[in-house]
């Protein structure tokens, strides 16, 4: 009976420990999605900043209001990236979680002691290790959250940049 609640109490621990694994895996995942997006969004962003350059401080003869909305705009648009960046960097770092080791004193453990003994001491172990990976991976979500956050506010300004350099090239807006 006893046995059979540390068998349970191990194999939760077992399902704890991988959902947490899952968890990192997953966060490594968007991260390297949420950088493809920034990757594109800069290489967009260096084309309109030649254009941005050519019009705004090539040709300062005819600035007005709307220009320097542009050049704020665009200002506030390269921070957003280089901070969303900067996050998505911070949740990509390689970081060593911590894991049960199987060396050959855990193959002894096992070897030299009872079953129920076994399930009690793997469920400490791997409790412990749950909880020196929670912080990790608690972090890297709040650094996830903000990147997205920074992703999301740099893509509505680059579009409303966007849709400004479409009016100005089809000649509707005259800046």
């Amino acid at each position: 009976m006893i046995e059979e609640k540390y068998k349970e109490l191990y194999n939760l621990s077992i399902k704890v420990y991988e959902e947490q694994h899952n968890r990192y895996v997953g966060h490594q995942d968007k991260a390297t999605k949420y950088l493809s997006v920034l990757t594109i969004i800069i290489g967009l962003y260096g084309y309109y900043s030649k254009w941005l350059i050519d019009k705004i401080i090539l040709q300062h003869s005819n600035i007005d209001c709307i220009d320097w909305i542009v050049a704020f705009m665009s200002f506030v648009l390269f921070i957003c990236l280089i901070v969303a960046w900067f996050l998505i960097l911070e949740v990509m770092k390689v970081r060593k979680l911590a894991v049960l080791p199987l060396t050959d004193e855990t193959i002894k453990f096992y070897y030299d002691n009872k079953l129920i003994d076994i399930y009690y001491t793997m469920s400490k172990g791997i409790k412990n290790a749950i909880e020196i990976n929670n912080p990790i991976l608690d972090k890297m979500s709040n650094h996830l959250a903000m990147a997205y956050f920074w992703v999301k506010v740099g893509s509505i300004i680059f579009l409303l940049l966007f849709g400004l350099y479409v009016l100005h090239s089809l000649r509707i807006l005259n800046f």
